[in-house]
This record gives structure tokens, C-alpha cells and sequence, in this order.
């Protein structure tokens, strides 16, 4: 994978094996090959520098591209087989190659903690297609909810300010009615005035009447029987 080996080396003697072996914990694989390695025959008279670059361009990519495709999975599955305990090593050839055929399928591997977050990036990954337009789709219902809900919004706050500017109006022609014609009332020769103020106000009562519909509050200022009395 890296052109690494698991283990820094100096001599290769048998002690050096064991002791590597037994008890130095290997690098990962990602980070191995993000630095030059020091290869030296076991006879310790040729000695060879590999590159990051080299290596990289042996797998036709980069450094840093290289090091993004072995961290996760491919880090974890070569750590498992290489762990000093036996029992916590792939049990078998078959297990270690089922990993490698999982990984390279977009799947879920034993080697990691099989995660929510995981096993949902794992899905996400394998499925593109079908996870944007689903995404898309979510995005679209969202926005449909909020624009109708603004609009539910808007149309209440338009509906309280209509309330508010009829009531406006009825205060305002309920005013004028009463106090103008009390004001009058006493006058010499103010009956045709009166009566005029009552026939408009019957004019814009009518007008509201045909627009009340079921609504009993605005059916009850529509009436207008008690202005008989009024002349």
C-alpha cells in the first residue's frame, strides 16, 4: 500500500524482530506514507530513501490524495491484522478477505466500530444518487411548509389589520351618526339634515350587510332599527 514497512528497522537481527513483533505497535498506513522511508538490506550496506511522491506516483495520484484513500478503513483492516493479540486478529485468511472485498464495495467493515455515523456514511457513499434526490426532495417539502406557514402568517396579520381598520371605520361613522345628529337635533329646520345622516349611514350599513355573510358580530352592527328614532 505504502512501499513502508510496519516497522522501523535498524539491523534486522532476530532480537530486533521480536521485540518489533511483540511489542512496538505498527504505524498506520496513512501516516506512513506521508514521510520518507529509510530502507536499508538486511546486510546494512545499501541504503535507499522512498519518497511520498514516489509512492504516490506509483498509485497515479498525490501525497496527501493517497493518504485521504488509506485513512478509515484500509488503516483499520491492516492495524487488525497486524494486533499482538491473537483473538482480536482476524481469525481467518477468509475474514481478513471478506474486509478488503467490503471495503472495496462501499460496505461496512469488522475492522471499525460499526457506528450509526459510520454505517451511514457508508450508505451515503454507496448510494449518491439516490440520498441527493431524497435530500432535494426533503429540502423541497421543508420550503413548501415554510412558505405556507409565512403565508398563513401574513394572511392572519393581514386579517387582524382589516379587523382593526373596520372597526376604525364603524367607530368613526358610529360618531359621526350620533353625536352629529344629537348636536343638531335642537336646531330649527334640521330634519332634512337628520334625515339625510340616517339614509347614508342605512346606505353603508346595507353595503356591510351584503358582505357580513355568517359573521354574527358584523351582522349585529348592520342593524339599523333603532334609527328610527332618530327623526
Amino acid at each position: 500500500l505504502t512501499g513502508h514497512r510496519p516497522f522501523h528497522l535498524k539491523r534486522y537481527t532476530p532480537a530486533e524482530l521480536e521485540h518489533a513483533i511483540c511489542e512496538v505497535e505498527p504505524e498506520k498506513p496513512s501516516t506512513a506514507a506521508t514521510r520518507p522511508e529509510q530502507i536499508v538490506d538486511p546486510d546494512g550496506t545499501t541504503q535507499t530513501v522512498l519518497t511520498p511522491e514516489e509512492v504516490s506516483r506509483v498509485r497515479e495520484g498525490i501525497p496527501e490524495k493517497l493518504r485521504r484513500r488509506l485513512s478509515g478503513d484500509l488503516d483499520n483492516i491492516v492495524l487488525m491484522a497486524l494486533r499482538k493479540e491473537p483473538q482480536r486478529r482476524y481469525g481467518s485468511v477468509e475474514q481478513f478477505s471478506e474486509d478488503i472485498r467490503r471495503h472495496l464495495e462501499g460496505l461496512p467493515v469488522s475492522a471499525r466500530q460499526p457506528t450509526i455515523t459510520y454505517r451511514v456514511s457508508k450508505f451515503v457513499r454507496r448510494h449518491q444518487a439516490g440520498v441527493a434526490s431524497a435530500t432535494l426532495l426533503v429540502l423541497t417539502l421543508i420550503g413548501g411548509i415554510v412558505s405556507t406557514a409565512r403565508e398563513a402568517h401574513v394572511a392572519r396579520t393581514e386579517k387582524a389589520r382589516a379587523e382593526r381598520r373596520f372597526n376604525d371605520v364603524h367607530q368613526l361613522a358610529n360618531s359621526f351618526l350620533f353625536q352629529f345628529h344629537d348636536a343638531i337635533k335642537d336646531l330649527p329646520g334640521s330634519t332634512p339634515a337628520r334625515k339625510l345622516v340616517v339614509e347614508k349611514a342605512r346606505q353603508y350599513l346595507d353595503s356591510l350587510a351584503k358582505e357580513a355573510g355568517n359573521d354574527a358580530s358584523l351582522q349585529r352592527v348592520c342593524q339599523f332599527r333603532h334609527f328610527r328614532k332618530l327623526y
